[in-house]
């Protein structure tokens, strides 16, 4: 995606006041679950210090090639802002290994506005590997400013229900009710996995160079994707060898270039998708297939293309395996269901199964072997 993904919370100020003396303004109060030991490796670094704010913003698609110019003028963030909780309490529940990816980065931005909402959802999130090796991830500050439908804070399974249908891009008046994910489990579906999922996104892209290209001096070149994980990660998804992918991925973007799509092993392609869904109502009977317990993906936006599964892989690594009991309530993702005909339930999470940590995060029994597959090499490259 530009490369997609986003964020949470807000601060409080308590002020007093007695008709007979002038009004006290209190501290603000640490924002609820405001984890204030979260530290970054040697040196117990705060998490915090890793996080900048770009006030007005900043696409980095024309020069992703350098770190961001000079000119966008990132700020430390505020840790009584109404982003600090979130960043924090989404780097608590990570699992250790995504922490040491987090705390690694070169530096990780909300990318501004404050006011940035809806229309920032598809190009304030990013994440890219410059020339000279230093990384960045972003996730846009419209993430603070959504909400469910219901008005509700907008916690994982809306997030994820907007990913899907901005993914798909729906034409003006589509012949089907856009398809809804509903809770995730209580633990999982919150605000903090929601910036949680934003950043383990990007920080996928990040780990897609890093890991098959991780010559710097190759930047840019050449290199042949179909051998990772000896050949097995996208040997079964995909039919034949996969294509490398553009420098750049926009959001919701398919094959760029003549000659350059990848099939899916297993019906239905996307391009059947993009046929339907303007069309008729056969386009539900499509992605119902899409999340059937045989095929390996891991969300719609990870069939699109090789390197959105990879990086999609690397999201349901972490999620499902971010750490209990640290945070009050909250907890690794184990189901979120979607419905796409006759109110029949498709959960991809719940299907994956319960991650076994001898087994690099992934299950070791499953109804969705292909998946648990890709997600046990994937959890060799989260450390």
């Amino acid at each position: 995606m530009i490369r997609s993904a986003l964020l949470l919370c807000a601060a409080f100020l308590a002020v007093v006041s007695s008709a007979c003396a002038p009004p006290l303004v209190l501290p603000p109060p640490p924002p609820p679950s405001y984890i204030a030991a979260a530290t970054c490796g040697i040196g117990a670094q705060p998490f915090l210090q890793k996080v900048q704010f770009l006030p007005s913003g900043y696409d980095p698609s024309g020069r992703y090639d350098l770190p961001p110019f000079p000119g966008a003028n990132p700020t430390p963030i505020d840790p009584n802002s109404k982003y600090a909780a979130a960043l924090q309490n989404a780097f608590v529940l990570a699992p250790p290994a995504f922490q040491n990816r987090l705390c690694s980065l070169t530096a990780i931005y909300v990318n501004g506005p404050d006011a940035c909402a809806t229309d920032c959802f598809r190009s304030g999130s990013w994440g890219y590997r410059a020339k000279d090796g230093t990384t960045y991830v972003a996730i846009t500050a419209g993430l603070w400013n959504l909400r469910c439908p219901d008005g509700s804070s907008y916690v994982y399974h809306c997030f994820e229900t907007d990913l899907l249908n901005q993914t798909i891009s729906w034409p003006p008046n589509p012949p089907v009710p856009l398809p809804q994910y509903t809770t995730a489990n209580p633990e999982a579906d919150t605000f903090d996995m929601t910036i949680l999922a934003a950043l383990a996104h990007e920080v996928g892209h990040v780990r897609w160079y890093e890991v098959l290209n991780p010559d710097i001096a190759n930047w840019g070149g050449r290199y042949n994707p179909s051998t990772f994980c000896g050949r097995s990660f996208f040997s079964q998804p995909w039919y034949g060898g996969v294509h490398q992918p553009p420098n750049w991925r926009y959001f919701a973007a398919r094959r760029q270039g003549t000659g350059l799509g990848d099939l899916h092993r297993r019906d239905p392609q996307i391009d059947t998708i993009d046929r339907a869904k303007g069309i008729n109502s056969s386009v539900l009977t499509y992605l119902d297939q899409l999340y059937q317990p045989s095929q390996p993906w891991a969300s719609f936006v990870g069939a699109v293309t090789p390197d959105e599964d990879f990086v999609e892989t690397f999201k349901l690594w972490v999620l499902t395996n971010a750490q209990a009991n640290q945070i009050r309530g909250e907890g690794p993702l184990r189901y979120l269901s979607i419905s796409f005909l006759n109110g029949v339930p498709e959960n991809i999470p719940q299907d994956y199964g319960i991650p076994d940590p001898m087994n690099n995060g992934a299950p070791s029994t499953t109804n969705k072997p292909l998946l648990a597959t890709k997600a046990k090499c994937i959890g060799q490259y989260v450390i």
